[in-house]
């Protein structure tokens, strides 16, 4: 099943994923972390969810299929869930 389209502008991420629970696709593009629901439609907008203090230099999923972690260049981890209506901060 096709869950959308975007059109990346000829701009590449650091880092996208898709959210183990399938209710977003998840990115990192600098310092910012980003979000998108699926479903998607054409011209839907990636959410601004979170901005770290450096960039975001690694992202990954856990174990759960509800979180994933992301680290900037101050080292700085933060974890998330994204099983709400919106990505949250569980911890950093």
């Amino acid at each position: 099943r096709e869950l959308g389209r975007m059109d990346l502008g000829g701009e590449w991420d650091f880092w996208s994923g898709f959210a183990p629970s399938g209710r977003w696709w998840l990115r990192a593009k600098g310092d910012t972390l980003l979000a998108r629901s699926l479903p998607t439609w054409p011209g839907a907008e990636s959410r601004v969810f979170s901005r770290h203090e450096g960039e975001v230099t690694q992202a990954w999923f856990t174990g759960r299929p509800d979180r994933f972690c992301s680290l900037d260049s101050a080292g700085l981890i933060r974890i998330w869930s994204s099983s709400q209506s919106e990505p949250r901060l569980v911890r950093d």
